[in-house]
């Protein structure tokens, strides 16, 4: 018997995205420069990970992820464009975003999830379609966004049957 924890992941059928752009404009006065640091660029996940006894999603894993320059954890719109003060949106952003669709695995996330900002000087939103499906972040910062408290769980969704189930008529 072996000791090996076994690894399932969800297939995402719709893609599941993070963009971490490269340049910054930290006073919105147009002086907008590239960043010089690896944690830029686009994140695609077409599977997560996920502890199947507890529905927890591993944010960290990125065995099925790709990216055109880093890849990011899932679930968190970050940025280092320019600073958000007070809790105020600045003028000019933020620019990071991540685009999460469960659509088409019968899954959603936990609907009382909760989102925060890291660290102080950023802002962001969390918009969420009438059935859990698909959650569209926006968050930016000096350099932090928004992201999920973990854990991230998954639950069964009750508005969507997913795979064939009619039943063969004899005749």
């Amino acid at each position: 018997m072996s000791s090996e924890v076994p690894t399932e992941y969800v297939t995402l059928p719709a893609p599941n995205f993070g963009l971490y752009p490269n340049t910054r404009d930290g006073d919105c006065d147009g002086n907008i420069m590239p960043l010089h640091i690896p944690m830029y660029g686009l994140t695609t996940f077409r599977r997560i990970r996920v502890d199947i006894q507890t529905m927890t999603v591993d944010v960290r894993d990125r065995r099925f992820a790709t990216s055109t320059n880093n890849v990011n954890k899932y679930g968190r719109a970050i940025d280092c464009y320019t600073r958000h003060v007070g809790n105020v949106r600045n003028s000019c952003g933020p620019k990071g975003t991540f685009h999460i669709d469960t659509t088409g695995t019968g899954l959603v996330f936990n609907r009382t999830l909760e989102w925060h900002l890291s660290p102080g000087s950023s802002w962001g939103t969390v918009n969420k379609s009438a059935d859990g499906t698909v959650i569209d972040l926006l968050g930016g910062g000096y350099c932090g966004g928004i992201r999920p408290y973990e854990p991230m769980t998954l639950e069964i969704n009750p508005l969507e049957v997913v795979g064939d189930t009619t039943d063969d008529v004899c005749a």
